[in-house]
């Protein structure tokens, strides 16, 4: 398995909602803890499905299949949190790609900046769980107060 969540779509707003970027299709890599988390969860039980997954932004200058959740550099403030989506309800399932799609995440930025190169999911709202995948974007991003990034996802085995 190479591919397990997929951007579909993330773009940068400006406050006056005009896209300043946007990318398409991105794949990401499943990290060690990730293949442990899903084979844990799906064959011997020791993990369960959560009720959320969170998607979060950070700004690692490189991705390896290594890095667990303490290697993250997330943003800290001006309005960054990460995105939850419940795994009950918030995804919709695709017969014709073989993918799961979740509803749009929005990150914003509400004061000061703050800079990202790399989305992330992992099972816990903190850096307790695992960190089951990343991706690297094209292009490092800057947001600053009033700014929003949008991402479509979508999750498969591939």
């Amino acid at each position: 398995m190479k591919n397990i969540f997929k951007i579909l779509e993330i773009t940068h707003r400006s406050v006056n909602n005009e896209v300043l970027w946007t990318q398409h299709n991105i794949t990401n890599i499943v990290h060690t803890s990730g293949f442990e988390f899903i084979l844990k969860t799906l064959f011997t039980g020791e993990e369960s499905i959560p009720n959320d997954y969170y998607v979060g932004l950070d700004s690692r200058s490189t991705l390896s299949t290594g890095q667990t959740m303490s290697s993250l550099s997330e943003p800290s403030g001006n309005g960054y949190t990460r995105q939850t989506v419940s795994s009950t309800g918030d995804f919709n399932y695709n017969d014709d790609d073989i993918l799961v799609l979740s509803g749009l995440l929005t990150f914003v930025c509400t004061s000061g900046s703050y800079s990202v190169k790399n989305v992330f999911l992992t099972n816990e709202p903190d850096n307790t769980g695992f960190l089951i995948s990343s991706l690297v974007l094209s292009e490092a991003r800057t947001l600053t107060a009033g700014e929003t990034i949008t991402i479509k996802a979508g999750f498969s085995l591939g």
